[in-house]
Order: C-alpha cells, then structure tokens, then sequence
C-alpha cells in the first residue's frame, strides 16, 4: 500500500482538453491534482482528494477507501469513461486514463463543486472511486497494485 501511497503522492498535476464539437464547439481545460494521500495498511485504507479546476469552476472529491470492499478495479481511457455519461460526441487531448474502484458500499465522503470559490453543491459519494492518470502505463500499474492490495485486504477481513 506504500507503493500505491508514494506513487500517487508523485503524479503531480495532469491537464487535458475537453471538447464537446456538437455543443458549439465547447471547449475547455481541466487540471487534476492530488491531496492529503495517505495510506494506512493495517487498516487497510487508502484515503486522498482529488481537486479538478477549470477556468472559474472546481470539484473536490474526498475519498476514503477501504481496500476490502473494493469489488473491481479497471482501467479505461478517460474519454470513453466520460462518453457513458455524454449524450453528444466527447473529446479529450490528450488522451487521460482513469482507474476506477468500485465497492460494496457506497464511500465515505463528498462531491463538492465551485464556482468562483462559491460552494455550488455538495454530495455524497458513490460506491465508485476514480484516480486520474496522464498515462496507461502508470494507471494499469498502479490498478494491478491496488488490486492486489485489495486481494490481501479482503482475505484479511474474512479471516482463516
């Protein structure tokens, strides 16, 4: 788990370009960096925020994972991540790949977004976590970790 812990400590900030052609060409750059990582083993959890920015705006996630409820953990280009949500054609450069966690119970913690440093709402997280990567590499790398992590994490809650 320090592994995991030192490496996201290490990804720095990535950006990339969001482009939505079919909405008058809406454009616009995000940049992702990641906070207050920490990871805890004997307990089996691994805690960040991540912090989205674009222009005026800004979303916070703060997740706090325990690794023993992960039931999956995949890796996908970032653009096709995003299509599934996207009725209109959806573009990103360059390309960003996510890891996704899915658990068995929906995360502790919050969604928060802002505009002008103005808190425009607030929710409750889902029982999916996402960590964003500038390359596939590194996001497959650290799911195999995170992966096995889990592995360990759950067979250590069931018990012999």
């Amino acid at each position: 788990m320090n592994f995991i812990a030192n490496a996201l400590n290490s990804r720095g900030t990535i950006s990339w370009t969001e482009t939505i052609p079919d909405v008058f060409g809406a454009s616009y750059t995000m940049n992702s960096s990641l906070t207050d990582v920490n990871a805890n083993p004997s307990q089996c959890l691994l805690k960040w925020t991540s912090v989205y920015t674009s222009s005026d705006d800004k979303m916070v996630e703060t997740y706090l994972v325990n690794l023993g409820t992960v039931s999956n953990v995949g890796v996908e280009p970032y653009s096709q991540y995003r299509k599934s949500n996207f009725q209109f054609k959806f573009e990103v450069s360059p390309e960003t790949y996510v890891v996704v966690m899915n658990t068995d119970a929906p995360l502790p913690g919050n969604r928060e977004t802002y505009h002008k440093s103005t808190l425009k709402s607030k929710i409750k997280l889902s029982n999916e976590a996402r960590l964003l990567f500038s390359d596939d590499q590194t996001a497959n790398t650290l799911s195999d970790r995170i992966r096995h992590a889990a592995k360990i994490c759950r067979a250590t809650r069931s018990g012999p």
